[in-house]
């Protein structure tokens, strides 16, 4: 069984939303804390949520979104660590601009990965 985890966050993919990104394994039974910094500069007031994804076996599998606050700056969250048949969990976070009448659009992410030592 494992007992040491360590975490990574790779750089965002604009850095047009998110400006600092962590993720801290400080209990294991608590799971994995995530966090991720962002700005919103946003003159037309189009709304941005951050989408959270799982991968499995290589695919993003969608778990949740909320609407980030343009007067906040953190979002964070609390994911699990690998269990002993993993090797790592694996994560990515998106964000992404919604506009009345288009499409949504990713504008920035991140990838999140917890493995085990």
């Amino acid at each position: 069984m494992f007992t040491a985890y360590s975490g990574s966050v790779s750089d965002p993919t604009t850095g047009t939303v998110i400006t600092n990104a962590t993720v801290e394994v400080d209990d294991p039974m608590e799971g994995a804390l995530w966090t991720v910094e962002y700005e919103i500069n946003d003159s037309r007031n189009r709304t941005y949520e951050i989408e959270h994804y799982m991968i499995i076996n290589g695919t993003p599998e969608y778990r949740w979104a909320t609407t980030l606050d343009p007067d906040e700056n953190t979002v964070s969250e609390r994911i699990g660590v690998p269990s002993s048949e993993q090797e790592a969990e694996r994560h990515q976070l998106r964000i992404v601009r919604n506009e009345t009448g288009a499409d949504p659009t990713v504008v920035d992410s991140v990838n999140v990965t917890v493995r085990a030592e």
